[in-house]
């Protein structure tokens, strides 16, 4: 069972490097729809989730993403107001929560490239 439970959970890991990076300019919050077991697996599998403070997982809030309450409970958490937060996915479902910066990350180019093209594109429109 826990083969098999495990086959659902992929972490991506060339993306670690790009968190770790992040952490070191910008505090980082989780917000992730998942259930108690794979949350606990993905504590043990991913060596960067110690980087993110807040966590905001679903089974915990009992929201889950798009609906606008997770991300209220991201900001919140966060201590900030949600014009201070860039959320990056590789999935739009940003449904119902206005304020909060969205980042639309293309899987299919290196994420570090996708993302310094997004910080620079941001940079031009401040």
């Amino acid at each position: 069972f826990t083969r098999v439970f495990r086959t659902v959970l992929t972490p991506n890991e060339p993306i670690y490097g790009l968190v770790r990076e992040l952490g070191r300019h910008y505090s980082l919050g989780c917000c992730s729809n998942t259930s108690g077991p794979h949350w606990d697996e993905m504590q043990a599998a991913v060596p960067v989730v110690e980087l993110f403070d807040p966590r905001v997982i679903s089974c915990e809030v009992g929201h889950m993403k798009p609906g606008p309450e997770i991300y209220r409970a991201l900001a919140e958490q966060c201590g900030t107001a949600p014009d201070r937060i860039v959320f990056i996915d590789d999935m739009q479902r940003m449904a119902g929560m206005s304020g909060i910066d969205y980042c639309l990350l293309d899987t299919s180019e290196p994420l570090d490239k996708a993302f310094l093209a997004y910080l620079a594109r941001r940079k031009r429109l401040m």
